[in-house]
């Protein structure tokens, strides 16, 4: 699979330098000049994606300015890959949540080597140096409700963005979130938490003796072929952030979404169970209509579309996506700053997942 993205690269990169001096007098608005789509996509066609559609497609993602990298494999094939603005295949950045599908991965990995044995494990199973201060409730919240994001606390981390500061300031980032109040039972609502990921990390520290990066490092990124040091920050104890502040390039997230897509294999190892990827990315809540192109969410995983165009992706905030369309055979990544181009984050982050639904998805015929 790998030499297959590698060799592909190859003819991505090198058809817009071959037209260059032909079209150099577009390449002051922007980075990479425009081939003509038999040129800037020789796979397209025969992998039953139409160019012209995928090539408009990639020309609204650099006109949009806040996009910064586009990709698209399909059928173990890396398509399209465009790079806008000083970035490229091996630029690092923190992808924000995109790091809770990352962490929903390797529980599933833990799952199959049997450190983590039963979903259904408790916060007071695992957490019992807290015990003796942990409202019962609170206690019974199970791995699988935190995987769903159903923990039942009061929160609100969309709207009310000063609590959610609290918790990135606190002194204490496990004890912060035990000691919020509960508002509903646990595994009956469905309330998006970053903070309740810190949970996961310090039982998934306690159930394998790993932390997440050391887990990531020693089981994960070797069998994906990532080489070089992947920044994931941690908390007071050591703990790896389990719901953001992990980096990664545009070609890790890639590996990760092949990963998905052919079912827990990558490079001829089963390193995760299909049974868990379907697990993980079934509907477990309905998030309301129309929220950022999903109807539910799986464990760490929005869900969206229907269908052969069914998907599921990891979202995160302002713009970085990893979509995987199971019927499909395809895997779309996109990432996206805000900050440099005068905007906001929501508004990016809009932008980039309506160019993905609405303009990428759409050239992908089947």
């Amino acid at each position: 699979m790998l030499e297959i993205i590698r060799k592909n690269r190859i003819l991505i990169i090198a058809a817009p330098l071959f037209v260059f001096l032909l079209l150099c007098q577009s390449c002051s608005e922007k980075e990479s000049p425009t081939a003509p789509t038999e040129i800037r996509f020789p796979l397209a066609e025969e992998n039953n994606i139409d160019p012209i559609a995928l090539g408009r497609a990639f020309d609204a993602a650099v006109s949009d300015r806040g996009i910064k990298c586009l990709l698209l494999a399909r059928n173990n094939v890396l398509i399209a890959e465009e790079y806008f603005y000083q970035d490229g295949p091996d630029s690092l950045y923190h992808v924000r949540s995109v790091t809770k599908s990352v962490t929903s991965a390797l529980f599933g990995m833990a799952m199959k080597q049997g450190m983590i044995t039963n979903l259904d494990t408790t916060v007071a199973d695992f957490l019992t140096n807290y015990t003796d201060t942990l409202d019962p409730v609170t206690g019974s919240i199970s791995i699988r409700n935190l995987l769903t994001m159903s923990g039942g606390f009061e929160w609100d981390e969309f709207t009310n963005f000063n609590q959610f500061n609290q918790w990135v300031y606190s002194q204490d980032h496990v004890k912060f979130v035990l000691d919020l109040p509960i508002q509903h039972t646990p595994g009956t609502v469905f309330t998006y938490n970053t903070a309740a990921c810190q949970l996961l990390s310090a039982i998934f520290t306690k159930a394998t003796g790993y932390t997440l990066k050391e887990f990531a490092e020693t089981f994960f990124y070797p069998v994906l072929n990532i080489e070089g040091v992947r920044p994931w920050t941690a908390d007071e104890r050591g703990l790896n952030y389990g719901g953001v502040y992990l980096s990664l390039t545009p070609m890790d997230m890639l590996k990760f979404g092949l990963l998905y897509v052919n079912g827990g294999i990558y490079n001829n190892t089963q390193l995760i169970d299909s049974d868990w990827i379907a697990l993980s990315t079934q509907s477990w809540f309905q998030t309301g209509p129309g929220f950022l192109g999903s109807h539910s969410y799986g464990f760490l995983w929005w869900i969206g579309g229907e269908g052969m165009q069914r998907y599921y992706f990891a979202n995160g905030y302002g713009g970085q996506f990893i979509f995987v369309l199971p019927e499909l055979n395809a895997v779309i990544v996109a990432r996206s700053d805000w900050q440099y181009t005068g905007g906001i984050a929501e508004q990016q982050w809009e932008n980039t997942i309506q160019i993905i639904i609405n303009r990428v998805i759409p050239a992908i015929n089947y």
